[in-house]
């Protein structure tokens, strides 16, 4: 009797394997949604740190050309002071009409290296597809490229009526010694514009163009504007995108992308046009800087 009751006892205490294969699937299943949940989190914080990334980069490229214009060089006389060519193919670019090439004189705190407080330096941005170091290996990425040319050699060769009837040319202002490694300043940029106002005094400083003209102050260029007030109205466009948006990009380029949840697949693709990827995946950044132009 004492033997039957223990062994009654024991077996209830005892899991069938029923009991124990309902607990396994249920903690596998459990331990699923937590690496699920978990993986989810963590690719939204490597995005959120590349999209931080990127915006910081472009606040910084914001800042110094926001410095540069505000501090411009513009006279009136024949000689051009400030150059933007609209660039409407960019060599390696999957997003079209987007990137514009500027020029200009501009104060700087040190004269570009030379050690001159204040000094004026010839100063240069482009956009550009490229590597953005030495390696053959490195991916091509969109970057914003500043160079900056030191007051001393401003002065020599860049500055003076034969060297400044057309900024367009020498060897300074050429897209090769612009788009040297060192001069690189921003990534994740994929849209570089700037729209001006030569007369804010006759025009609404809220209306501006529609797409970033060419323009030249100064020279003798039959399309040479001067200046008529004492001040010019520039708004400067830059778009970034993040990291993920490039990709979804170059994908689209090769005709592999679903847009719906943004999952890479090859032959079928939802986007009209890149245009729709930049305006999902990028952010705009706009700034307006006055330039003021005292004459001589």
């Amino acid at each position: 009797m004492m033997k039957q009751r223990f062994k009654s006892k024991y077996r209830k205490g005892a899991f069938t394997l029923i009991e124990v294969m309902v607990a396994t699937v249920t903690m596998v299943i459990l331990v699923g949604l937590v690496i699920q949940m978990a993986s989810g989190v963590l690719n939204i914080w490597n995005q959120s740190l590349g999209k931080l990334s990127a915006n910081a980069e472009a606040r910084i490229a914001m800042d110094l050309l926001t410095q540069d214009l505000q501090t411009a060089v513009i006279r009136n006389d024949e000689r051009e002071w400030l150059r933007l060519d609209t660039n409407e193919s960019m060599e390696g670019s999957r997003y079209t009409n987007n990137s514009v090439n500027l020029k200009l004189f501009s104060h700087t705190p040190d004269g570009g290296g030379a050690g001159i407080h204040g000094g004026i330096c010839a100063i240069a941005y482009r956009l550009a597809v490229q590597k953005s170091y030495d390696d053959s290996e490195a991916p091509d990425v969109y970057g914003l490229y500043r160079k900056v040319v030191d007051s001393n050699t401003t002065f020599d060769k860049l500055m003076g009526n034969d060297e400044q009837e057309d900024l367009s040319k020498g060897d300074e202002w050429s897209a090769s010694e612009i788009l040297k490694e060192e001069n690189y300043l921003a990534g994740n940029i994929v849209e570089f514009k700037i729209y001006f106002r030569t007369d804010t005094s006759e025009a609404d400083p809220t209306s501006l163009p529609t797409i970033p003209e060419s323009l030249i102050i100064g020279g003798e260029n039959e399309d040479a504007v001067y200046p008529q007030t004492n001040t010019f109205l520039a708004e400067i466009h830059l778009t970034v995108m993040t990291n993920r948006g490039l990709e979804i990009l170059e994908a689209h380029h090769s005709k592999k992308i679903v847009s719906g949840g943004d999952f890479l697949a090859p032959g079928h693709f939802d986007y009209n046009n890149a245009s729709e990827i930049v305006a999902r995946h990028g952010e705009v950044f706009i700034r307006r800087v006055h330039l003021f132009s005292p004459s001589l």
